[in-house]
């Protein structure tokens, strides 16, 4: 195995990003080639690795392919955001994906070899911290590719290029998001994902109430939540009524928002789901300020914070200190909202997040 920094890492990024704006096919060449005379751990089918990372350093491993073999892998991670890059003998990155900060995050990564050869396998870390964190690699299998992996490979090869559109944040990003996962569903049809197809599902409600294509975001939200009913999943079914809720209040819909608002806290409650939970009371909170219900609005406000504060969830904290700084302001209780906002303060100040703590400082001027 061998350390490295990625400066390309951005190069491919911007690259991404371009190409798939314009609607070309993404081709890109790594500057990182495979070179036989370093030393780079080849890893085999059943091999498992687990390893710290820090910082913004880089892990390197290869494997061998012959053309049209499958290669699956298992990736975890835990509390780390990374980059997988996997890269063929001509340099082209064959697959590349970001990974969000999560508790635990579970990817499986698959890629049908389009050349015989070494092919290159980078792990990267998106953390700049010098706390060293771990993930965990696993090469579940190397065979002849069948026709169900060529239909999921090229499934999640549009999936992917549409999460990278959707991240891009702008119009044009969600509106070719949306082109990318309607151009993937046949595929996940014919693999017969139904958990995958749920998730593109929610991926094209998102990129729709981004875009305030409200009607069509309710369409998708609606067959998703069908799919987890099915599927007896009741977390993803909270959330899919909780998102339902967050279109209505969206159109103005404030009776059929609380209606699916109530929906999601009463069954985050029965799972004791506190996430659900916590993010279904501040949403109630925002729905019961736009109507003037202050006092109401802190009342859900106020059960959202312990819950978040209690999952030491700091950005969710701050977020929703801010809200309750507000909704003291509004009611004159000028006391109460700078607590409030010297909380917020504190907290961006602890992240050292600049432009928040800049707009925070104007809040109490």
């Amino acid at each position: 195995m061998a350390c490295v920094k990625s400066p390309f890492r951005a190069f491919v990024q911007f690259v991404l990003v371009v190409v798939l704006l314009v609607g070309v096919s993404p081709v890109i060449k790594s500057q990182t080639q495979v070179d036989t005379n370093q030393t780079i751990e080849f890893v085999k089918v059943g091999q498992k690795i687990e390893q710290e990372i820090k910082g913004l350093n880089s892990h390197s491993y290869q494997l061998t392919l012959k053309l049209g073999q499958y290669l699956q892998l298992f990736l975890e991670t835990q509390k780390l955001a990374v980059e997988v890059n996997i890269i063929a003998p001509s340099g082209e990155n064959v697959l590349h994906i970001e990974t969000d900060k999560k508790e635990i995050n579970r990817e499986t990564l698959e890629v049908i070899a389009k050349s015989s050869g070494n092919y290159l396998l980078e792990v990267i870390s998106l953390d700049d911290i010098a706390e060293p964190s771990h993930y965990k690699l696993e090469v579940k299998d190397i065979r002849r590719a069948l026709l169900k992996d060529k239909n999921r490979c090229r499934a999640k090869e549009l999936t992917n290029q549409a999460n990278v559109l959707q991240k891009i944040g702008t119009p044009v990003g969600f509106e070719k998001s949306v082109e990318r996962y309607l151009t993937a569903l046949p595929y996940w049809r014919k693999a017969g994902e139904q958990n995958v197809i749920a998730d593109v599902y929610r991926k094209l409600a998102e990129s729709y109430y981004l875009i305030s294509k409200y009607q069509e975001s309710i369409n998708y939200f609606t067959k998703e939540l069908e799919i987890r009913i099915s599927n007896k999943d009741r977390s993803r079914e909270a959330r899919s009524i909780k998102n339902l809720g967050m279109v209505y209040y969206a159109m103005g819909d404030d009776e059929q928002a609380l209606k699916y608002y109530n929906q999601a806290l009463e069954l985050g409650k029965e799972l004791d789901n506190r996430e659900i939970i916590a993010q279904t009371l501040n949403l109630l909170g925002t729905l019961y300020r736009s109507n003037g219900e202050g006092r109401k609005s802190i009342e859900y406000n106020k059960q959202s914070l312990t819950i978040w504060e209690e999952l030491n969830e700091t950005e969710e904290t701050a977020k929703i200190t801010q809200d309750l700084a507000t909704s003291y302001y509004s009611l004159a209780e000028v006391k109460d909202a700078l607590g409030f906002y010297e909380k917020t303060l504190f907290a961006a100040e602890k992240e050292k997040n600049k432009s928040s703590q800049a707009k925070i400082l104007s809040s109490i001027a």
